[in-house]
C-alpha cells in the first residue's frame, strides 16, 4: 500500500489507514421506533439536493427544517447515507443553504462543520422540508428530529432529557 500524507500537517508524516478510518468515523444511532415516532407539529415533505454551489436555486425561499446527510456517491454500492445534522431556519432555506456553501468555501466557524466539509466535500446531500405555517415552532420540530436520531454534528439542540444522555452515548 502506498503511503498517504496529510499535506496540512506541520510535518509530512504518513497517515496510516487506522488514522483515516478514525478521522472518518461517525457515530450512528438507529432506533427505528424513535425515528418512526418522532412527533412533529406538522407533516414534513422532504426533498434534497446535492450540496454545492450549483444547486442553490433548487432550494426554496421558504422557512423550514433541513438536514445534512453524508451520502457516499459513485461507489460499488447504491447511494446510501448517514444523517449528521438537523437544523431549522426562520430565514429562507435558500439563504441558510447559501451560508453553508459560503462556509464550505471559506471555512466554517464550527469545528464539526469544518470537518464535515473537509472530509466529505463531494458526498453531502442537503435535505429540506419547507414549512408554510408561520405559527409552527421550528425549534420544536428540530428538537424532535434531533432527539430521534442524535445526529453526529448536533451538540445542543435536544430536549433536556436527551441532552443529559448524549455525552454518555457519545462517550
Amino acid at each position: 500500500m502506498s503511503e498517504l500524507y496529510d499535506l496540512a500537517a506541520k510535518k509530512s508524516e504518513p497517515k496510516s489507514p487506522l488514522d483515516y478510518f478514525r478521522e472518518h468515523r461517525i457515530n450512528v444511532f438507529v432506533w427505528p421506533d424513535a425515528w418512526r415516532n418522532a412527533a412533529t407539529a406538522q407533516a414534513l415533505n422532504w426533498d434534497k439536493v446535492d450540496f454545492g454551489e450549483n444547486t442553490a436555486n433548487d432550494v426554496p425561499e421558504q422557512r423550514g427544517v433541513y438536514a445534512f446527510c453524508v451520502s457516499v456517491k459513485d461507489t460499488i454500492m447504491p447511494s446510501h447515507g448517514v444523517l449528521v445534522y438537523f437544523g431549522e431556519t426562520s430565514r429562507t432555506l435558500r439563504k441558510r443553504y447559501k451560508e453553508y456553501v459560503r462556509d464550505c468555501r471559506i471555512g466554517a466557524k464550527r469545528p464539526k462543520f469544518e470537518n464535515l466539509f473537509r472530509l466529505w466535500p463531494n458526498d453531502l446531500d442537503f435535505f429540506f422540508a419547507p414549512i408554510d405555517d408561520d405559527m409552527c415552532e421550528l425549534k420544536e420540530i428540530e428538537e424532535a428530529l434531533n432527539d430521534a436520531v442524535i445526529p453526529h454534528c448536533v451538540t445542543d439542540d435536544f430536549s433536556a432529557e436527551i441532552r443529559r444522555i448524549v455525552p454518555v452515548l457519545r462517550g
